[in-house]
């Protein structure tokens, strides 16, 4: 009996010894898998050279490579801000609305740095921009204007400004979202902001402050300047009554945790 039991005790052992090593291996095969050192650097997507655009075969599209045609290739184009694909694809019908992602093609766009020129060949194929959120019953969408001050581009934000977008419109995340104040993520946007007469104490919903939210997005240079400044209190509260320093905590920030205590001690 007792040998029995011994084996019986021996091969559990050996089994999860066996498991743990065939975990181990899975894992690192896992992420082995998605380091482009190892994937197939796409070249073409339905007919179109796509080699430049440094692609690699990753899982993370919408569509198996073999059914993706001209739409996404003008995606992956205004992704990788290139005009002169993006032109041609659309010239070959390519729908200039597509959403692969996460993102709209025109606000893959807007995060260019020739984001203008890129969001001009879209308008000249009938793109839309969502200007007034109640056109669409998108709950997670937000004006393209937002998405170019979150992302610092102050060109397309001003064109976009001058041909029909406004400061007022919130995203509609969760339902309530944020307003064109909570988007600065440095000073430049934040001047950009203030000399059009947005203010930038305006809270988001869960009353979120604009340091709450550069806290959360990790702009370190931003939450200095915000408080080297004084333009917000360090220790102001959401509706839970968290601070931006939880946020930090929250996002195991240790940089910004120990920026953040350099102003609550002085405060």
């Amino acid at each position: 009996m007792l040998k029995i039991t011994f084996a019986i005790l021996l091969a559990t052992v050996l089994l999860t010894c066996g498991q743990t090593v065939e975990e181990s291996q899975n894992q690192e095969a896992e992420v082995e898998a998605y380091s482009t050192d190892t994937l197939e650097h796409i070249l073409e997507i339905g007919g179109y050279d796509v080699a430049h655009l440094e692609l690699y075969d990753d899982g993370l599209f919408d569509l198996p490579l073999q059914k993706m045609g001209p739409s996404h290739v003008a995606w992956l184009a205004a992704l990788r801000c290139d005009t002169f694909l993006l032109r041609k694809t659309l010239e070959d019908g390519a729908n200039p609305n597509l959403h692969m992602e996460g993102y709209w093609t025109v606000e893959e766009a807007a995060m260019c740095d020739n984001g203008v020129d890129l969001i001009r060949i879209l308008e000249a194929h009938d793109v839309t921009i969502y200007r007034d959120l109640s056109e669409t019953e998108d709950v997670e969408n937000e004006p393209l204007v937002n998405i170019a001050l979150v992302s610092g581009n102050l060109e397309v934000a001003d064109y976009l400004l001058r041909n029909g977008s406004t400061l007022d419109e919130r995203d509609q995340r969760y339902g309530l979202g944020c307003s064109a104040a909570q988007t600065a993520r440095d000073s430049a946007t934040l001047a950009f902001l203030i000399e059009r007469g947005v203010d930038y104490t305006e809270l988001c919903n869960f009353d979120r402050s604009l340091l709450h939210n550069a806290v959360q997005h990790g702009a370190h240079n931003f939450v200095d300047y915000l408080l080297k400044n004084k333009l917000i209190d360090p220790d102001i509260r959401d509706e839970d009554g968290d601070t931006a320093y939880d946020y930090a905590v929250y996002q195991e920030d240790q940089e910004m945790m120990d920026l953040l205590e350099t102003y609550l001690l002085t405060n």
